[in-house]
């Protein structure tokens, strides 16, 4: 094989897994999040009360600025940042008493 040859099997092969990579992981970022905390959104405002034991999550339909933000779901935790970007708080899923939703 010519060396002109062998590069461009090279590049090709490096293009097909460059695009089997991107498609995986925007198939990754596609799905929604599942469980009870499946109704938060990364980057959406909330408001937190302490609750005794608990935590109220209380989200917005509207873009409105809140003192917190959400920053990070899992199946069985969110992370909120406060404004300020000086906190992050990790909250289990056992520790959220309710989430509430205002829609104005």
């Amino acid at each position: 094989m010519s060396p002109l040859r062998v590069g461009l099997v090279v590049l090709g092969s490096v293009v097909v897994l460059a695009a089997v990579v991107w498609v995986a992981c925007a198939g990754e970022q596609a799905r929604p999040a599942a469980g009870p905390l499946a109704t938060l959104q990364v980057g959406r405002s909330v408001s937190l009360k302490d609750a005794g034991a608990a935590y109220e999550l209380t989200t917005y339909t509207r873009e409105v600025v809140g003192p917190y933000k959400v920053t990070e779901v899992g199946q069985d935790y969110v992370v909120v940042q406060d404004i300020g970007g000086l906190q992050d708080i990790r909250i289990p899923v056992y520790a959220v008493k309710c989430i509430i939703n205002i829609n104005r």
